[in-house]
């Protein structure tokens, strides 16, 4: 069983932390992170615990933004996309791929696409960007409807203003 949870109060420094985890992944910043997610794993009795933090926006733990698959979990945190080993948690990478916020993340094949704040990403299994696209504005609607699909290999995102974009898997443009 997994349970990926906010935690949000959590500090690095302080002994009044809610809970104690066994590993502790956190960005080198002066700032309050906004995304936090504490994780849990019971595997045969056996429990394992991670925390992770990251600048950047926030990102909400959702079905969108968390993959699991076989001995791995993927999952979007602020500003990166992190890859956990299951069930210990240990931290295979952490990339940066977005200037802001990853909101959502895709698995293709054997690579991601993430919608980010900023940029659209195309990231390796292994988490090496493969290439990124911006647009005029941030890609999200202003009703936040229809901001992002991926339907028949082709990528379309919107803009703040409705600007649409559209993108293959190679990252070609399309008109």
């Amino acid at each position: 069983m997994i349970s990926i949870f906010s935690d949000s109060a959590y500090s690095l420094d302080s002994s009044d932390n809610l809970y104690n985890y066994d590993k502790k992944y956190f960005d080198e910043s002066d700032y309050i992170f906004p995304s936090i997610y504490g994780i849990r794993v019971v595997r045969d009795e056996e429990e394992f615990s991670a925390i992770i933090g990251s600048a950047g926006g926030a990102t909400a733990a959702s079905n969108k933004s968390v993959i699991v698959e076989n001995d791995k979990l993927f999952m979007c945190c602020g500003d990166s996309v992190y890859c956990l080993s299951l069930p210990d948690l240990n931290l295979n990478w952490k990339t940066k791929v977005d200037t802001i916020t990853c909101f959502e993340l895709f698995k293709i094949d054997n690579f991601f696409i993430v919608h980010g704040e900023l940029e659209i990403t195309r990231l390796s299994i292994e988490g090496e960007i493969e290439w990124q696209h911006s647009g005029r504005d941030i890609f999200v609607t202003q009703n936040g409807e229809n901001d992002f699909e991926i339907k028949n290999g082709i990528i379309i995102a919107k803009d703040w203003d409705n600007n649409e974009y559209k993108f293959d898997f190679k990252g070609n443009v399309i008109n």
